[in-house]
């Protein structure tokens, strides 16, 4: 079962215990990449597109559906540019905290 036919799943039980439903998507959803077969790209319009559909089907029953984009959460061994900055942490080099503008949040 894919990603979309298990929303599509979550949305008729949704529908048939007559209830509102909560999605957890992702902040990729807002920010999409314009690079063809792209990762992240794929990744971020499948969240969009889950977001959409559970809007559309079930506010087409009367009932509500929001899709929350928490912001990005690491964990061990997480990729990217986090991976890198751990292993700064890690060996003591001072970062320049108060220079950093970027408005992000990460749990």
């Amino acid at each position: 079962m894919g990603i979309f036919d298990f929303t599509r799943k979550v949305a008729n039980d949704a529908i048939i215990l007559n209830s509102n439903l909560i999605n957890i998507s992702s902040i990729a959803a807002k920010k999409l990449v314009n690079k063809e077969n792209d990762v992240i790209n794929s990744y971020a319009s499948a969240k969009l597109n889950t977001e959409n559909f559970l809007k559309a089907k079930l506010n087409y029953k009367k009932l509500n559906s929001i899709s929350l984009r928490p912001p990005a959460i690491w964990g061990d061994n997480a990729p990217g540019t986090f991976r890198q900055i751990d292993k700064i942490l890690k060996i003591g080099f001072p970062l320049p905290i108060k220079s950093i503008k970027a408005k992000r949040g990460y749990i």
